[in-house]
């Protein structure tokens, strides 16, 4: 396989961002002192993006999980940001109206064209 140049690395970045056409907010759990000798799970938001957001039509059937201590239904979704986002495993991410939990970011070695998260989207 051979490596792709920075020539065409800007090119399909290009190509790939007019088509982030909403706008998504990443936010991280963060540990804040409730006061009480524990902690409570807060977000804290960090940062607001261009996005792509579409099914991910690898996973196109309805799923379920079990959330604390509860069967949820959900689904898998794909969110496309700029290579220059910052988005990890465990964040959550609103858009539209919705929120997502993100399970999955690409670490590709090649220079990246975007940034994708895999999320279920939290009914």
């Amino acid at each position: 396989m051979r490596a792709i140049s920075s020539n065409e690395t800007a090119r399909k970045r290009t190509h790939v961002t007019p088509k982030r056409a909403t706008t998504a907010v990443v936010m991280r759990p963060t540990l804040s002192d409730d006061g009480a000798g524990g902690f409570t799970d807060s977000p804290t938001t960090v940062g607001t993006y261009s996005a792509r957001v579409a099914p991910n039509t690898d996973y196109n059937f309805p799923m379920e999980l079990i959330k604390a201590g509860e069967m949820k239904s959900t689904s898998v979704w794909a969110i496309g940001f700029p290579v220059t986002a910052d988005v990890q495993v465990q964040d959550y991410i609103e858009s539209g109206g919705a929120t997502f939990e993100v399970v999955g970011v690409n670490n590709e070695k090649e220079p990246l064209t975007e940034i994708l998260a895999l999320c279920y989207k939290v009914e």
